[in-house]
């Protein structure tokens, strides 16, 4: 088999450098990772010339329908991921209740976002974003219902809360954000190129649109 990258996970490793002139020589990436799986740094051979053409793509896709379909992939993901989570913990209540009401209209949700046609990301992103948000309101009301005999949950809170139930979705998150990060950084993508989350220049909005899809399955249904 073949060697393509080395991951470095611990902070005592050490490698010598006749070990980097051969991945070099032979166009092995060696990466240096944060036991929380954030990148500290690369090393990438002048051989490795798909990370160009991988960013190369990744920018062309914010110009036209590629990134309009990637979107309302994720997001879709997203919402049935969540509507996924509530009916894991909702198997034994009878119809009619608030939870499967809830999920019900998150359906419709989920065909008016399947529907759209633009040609590009930046027309498309309000819309997208406007049904996300419906998405969550209804979401987040029926994980208010679940976990109402245990913690005092209101509301989505984010730094600076005193909810333990928000600081372990905090929490939760920041670990997701971190995997994702090293994930992306290994494909070749760049993490600051998102298509939803692309406003802010200073936040990684390829990470942020990565993860909205596994946000629910991955940290929301263990805090639950």
């Amino acid at each position: 088999f073949k060697i393509k990258e080395i991951n470095i996970y611990n902070s005592s490793v050490s490698i010598t450098g006749a070990v980097i002139e051969n991945c070099v020589k032979y166009g092995i990436r060696i990466n240096f990772f944060y036991y929380s799986g954030r990148p500290i740094a690369h090393f990438i051979s002048p051989a490795l010339n798909g990370t160009i053409y991988t960013k190369r793509m990744q920018y062309e896709a914010y110009k036209n329908k590629v990134g309009v379909e990637i979107s309302k992939k994720l997001i879709i993901g997203k919402i049935k991921n969540q509507q996924n989570s509530i009916k894991y913990f909702i198997k034994n209540k009878e119809e009619g209740t608030v939870e499967k009401d809830n999920l019900r209209k998150m359906n419709i949700l989920i065909n008016e976002i399947e529907k759209i046609n633009f040609n590009n990301i930046e027309s498309a992103r309000g819309f997208i974003m406007e049904k996300e948000a419906e998405a969550a309101k209804l979401y987040w009301e029926s994980v208010k219902l679940l976990v109402a005999e245990h913690y005092e949950f209101k509301n989505r809170e984010y730094r600076g809360t005193n909810c333990l139930f928000n600081k372990m979705l905090n929490y939760g998150y920041g670990m997701l954000y971190s995997k994702a990060w090293g994930m992306i950084e290994l494909a070749g993508l760049d993490a600051f190129a998102g298509f939803m989350h692309s406003e802010n220049k200073k936040a990684k909005g390829l990470i942020l649109d990565f993860v909205e899809e596994y946000r629910a399955i991955v940290v929301d249904r263990v805090v639950i």
